[in-house]
């Protein structure tokens, strides 16, 4: 498969949204590369401290991230932020926003993910947040997928299968 070809395919597929509550949860039991292609989420506890790690490092390497992203480098493509908004039930749902531009404090682009619960929103709105509210990023290049921090969490607790074959889709390294 070519970058060219590997780059087309990578932007026509959904990405993997999460929604995190306040049950812990363990192991997946979700099928997380079949989750991810009917657009569904994966539910992860709002207190899980992996989760929070994988917060925080999209957190502190997001300004190296949007500098790139403001001048990204040939072959560089697919530039998105992930970002919570609470549903009417007081779900937080979270969503990578493609494409997207960041002003000072401020970002805004176009929701990517089809909502669950955030049901006030639909696939395609434009929203508008603070930069501090965006939690992962990511970019793809002809290593593949970077970034993803949050995704590589769920993909740790996922079946052996689950993960090869999410990872052969999707060219994501969580070794990086």
């Amino acid at each position: 498969m070519t970058a060219a070809t590997l780059r087309s395919d990578m932007l026509r597929r959904p990405l993997l949204a999460i929604a995190l509550t306040a049950a812990p949860l363990g192991a997946m039991a979700q099928p997380v590369y079949e989750t991810s292609q009917r657009g569904g989420v994966i539910n992860v506890a709002k207190s899980d401290p992996e989760m929070g790690a994988a917060i925080e490092k999209g957190r502190a390497t997001l300004p190296e991230f949007l500098a790139l992203a403001a001048a990204p480098h040939q072959g560089q493509t697919g530039f998105a932020v992930k970002v919570g908004f609470t549903g009417p039930q007081g779900r937080n749902e979270f969503f990578w926003v493609m494409p997207f531009t960041a002003t000072g404090d401020r970002v805004s682009g176009t929701l990517d993910n089809n909502p669950v619960y955030a049901t006030q929103l639909h696939k395609g709105q434009t929203v508008s947040f603070g930069r501090d509210e965006v939690i992962d990023w990511s970019y793809l290049d002809s290593a593949g997928l970077h970034g993803h921090y949050t995704t590589c969490v769920i993909l740790r607790r996922a079946s052996e299968a689950d993960r090869v074959q999410f990872r052969k889709r999707m060219a994501l390294n969580c070794e990086r």
